[in-house]
């Protein structure tokens, strides 16, 4: 399963360092700031050419085997993976979830007991052709909660 992590630094008072959201695996930068490793650009299982695999289960798996702490849902518009997040995730820290325990796939490779969060995400895909070549944007869409997905 492929991630495209990227870092994302979070100041060291941030709700979820408070509250114990990232249990292990965290770096701290020189300036007291917590580090995150997140892989925001992520399609489900119901996007052309992707593995069927791609499950919330098997993405907190994948997450937890790679030390990424904050997993993209992708796809937020489409109504099936919608409600499969609904079903299979329960609300964390404010915008973030984890997956409910009885989803949760056992693996004795994983060490710790980091628990990845989920934020809802989507992409827009801008396709252009400039100088007689075609260029491709994906811009990343955040959103505040899975209610907000509905809307």
């Amino acid at each position: 399963m492929y991630f495209s992590a990227i870092h994302i630094i979070i100041n060291k008072i941030s709700p979820a360092r408070e509250s114990g959201a990232v249990e292990t695996g965290r770096a701290q930068t020189k300036e007291g700031m917590i580090m995150y490793i997140a892989d925001l650009h992520i399609h489900s299982r119901y996007s052309r050419a992707t593995s069927k695999n791609c499950t919330p289960e098997h993405l907190d798996l994948w997450a937890r085997r790679k030390g990424i702490h904050i997993v993209g849902t992708g796809d937020f518009t489409h109504p099936a993976w919608r409600e499969e997040l609904k079903e299979k995730l329960k609300p964390a820290e404010d915008g973030l979830y984890v997956l409910k325990d009885e989803y949760r796939i056992e693996d004795e490779t994983v060490r710790g007991s980091m628990t990845p969060r989920f934020v809802v995400t989507g992409e827009i895909s801008s396709i252009y052709k400039t100088g007689g070549r075609v260029r491709k944007v994906h811009s990343l869409i955040l959103l505040p909660g899975l209610e907000a997905a509905e809307e």
